[in-house]
């Protein structure tokens, strides 16, 4: 309901003023509530449409009916169409029955989505003597605490509107396609730019031990450094999907017993690499993660050892495609 008593009803100026009066209370009461549990950091907004009916040139005009609820609500509510939160049209014009007014409202949000109508007819040979109740009316509509949906949505928008960037921190593994398994970490930053595709930089790093067969303890790392840009994303609640791809660049290190030289190995490769990306909001700017990934390359690593002969020997082979796990907690850095 926005405004008291039934469509069509007819009012005496002062009986409708009194009406008004008293559901105005009760919705500033309920506006001042809203604000104060945190739920609203500021009022609506609202573009107003006014129109005068022919016969009805003596009531108030557009800047006459803005300034009155102005000074009515000791604020400025009103904005113009693309800044606003709310369209409230309203019009004013003769009752049917030749005798007093008629005044039609109708409130939507933005979008168009309706909130409410209602027609006032008030009694009264004189425009003038409408003017208090018209004033009234629409103050009442323009001081309507903001619904749930529109709350939800503003925040949408606002969000939108801003940059992020989140940290990411947790246990990996990578799977080769041997099906050897290495467990490690991952590191990542997700940019949010406003209304643009997220950027993600992320370090994946490794670590796998074995022997050799002259019984010399070896040890192989890894370290990916992706960089990819993620343009498919849902939303379903607390929970965000994204789907992500681009360069990668991995660098292998081997060392231990066996090594032909300085007992040390290096290498690296290049690719590419796609990503799926699940998170959910456990509070605020406090994320769980899950990643999956798959890391493809035309080259290939092979870690070999010099046995007594001198002879180089392979302890490991890298695959070209290798899939990656990671999941952890993400924060929202700003």
């Amino acid at each position: 309901m926005l405004l008291p008593g039934a469509s069509g009803d007819c009012y005496r100026p002062r009986a409708m003023l009194a009406r008004l009066l008293g559901a105005c209370a009760a919705f500033s009461m309920l506006a001042l509530s809203t604000i104060a549990s945190g739920e609203e950091s500021r009022r609506a907004l609202v573009s107003l449409e006014w129109t005068r009916a022919p016969g009805a040139e003596t009531c108030l005009s557009e800047a006459e009916l803005v300034e009155d609820v102005e000074v009515t609500l000791h604020r400025r509510p009103f904005a113009p169409r693309n800044a606003a939160d709310r369209l409230l049209r309203a019009s004013i014009a003769r009752s049917e029955s030749g005798t007093g007014w008629t005044a039609r409202t109708s409130l939507s949000t933005s979008r168009g989505e309706p909130l409410g109508a209602r027609d006032i007819t008030i009694a009264g040979e004189s425009c003038e003597e409408a003017s208090e109740a018209i004033v009234l009316a629409i103050s009442l509509m323009v001081e309507l605490p903001f619904t749930t949906v529109e709350l939800e949505e503003r925040r949408r928008v606002e969000e939108a509107a801003r940059w992020h960037l989140q940290g990411r921190l947790g246990p990996a593994v990578v799977v080769e396609q041997t099906m050897s398994a290495a467990a490690g970490a991952n590191f990542g930053l997700v940019l949010t730019p406003a209304r643009a595709w997220p950027v993600a930089l992320d370090l994946l790093a490794s670590l796998r031990s074995g022997v050799n067969p002259e019984s010399s303890r070896y040890w192989f790392a890894s370290t990916m450094i992706g960089l990819s840009v993620c343009p498919l994303s849902a939303n379903w609640s607390n929970l965000h999907l994204a789907a992500c791809a681009g360069p990668e660049i991995t660098t292998f290190t081997g060392w231990g017993g066996g090594f032909a030289r300085n007992r040390l190995g290096l290498s690296s490769t290049f690719g590419a690499w796609v990503r799926s990306d699940v998170t959910y909001e456990l509070a605020h700017r406090l994320r769980l993660f899950g990643s999956l990934g798959i890391v493809a390359t035309p080259q290939r690593f092979e870690l070999t050892f010099a046995d007594d002969q001198g002879v180089d020997r392979s302890l490991h082979r890298t695959s070209f495609v290798s899939a990656t796990f990671a999941l952890g907690l993400a924060v929202e850095l700003f």
